[in-house]
């Protein structure tokens, strides 16, 4: 269900604010327990939470890129 929202603005993710792309990854290396938490500035129509399985997560980010040719998951100054 989230493939249809855009003009989203992220707040926080796992409870770190995010002002760059470095904060963020940062920001998902360390999920909430078992769960990625991503906050978004309140969002009337579905809330403003979005929450992953962490576990899950690395599997589907590589799904993802092999169906759609993705060559990485970031760019090389952020490796």
């Amino acid at each position: 269900g989230y493939d249809k929202q855009t003009n989203l603005i992220l707040d926080k993710v796992n409870g770190r604010p995010v002002g760059d792309m470095k904060e963020l990854l940062a920001a998902f290396a360390a999920p909430q327990g078992p769960y990625h938490v991503i906050e978004l500035q309140d969002h009337a129509w579905f809330g403003s939470k979005i929450v992953i399985d962490a576990a899950k997560a690395p599997q589907a980010t590589a799904q993802i890129m092999a169906d759609f040719k993705i060559p990485a998951d970031r760019s090389r100054d952020l490796k």
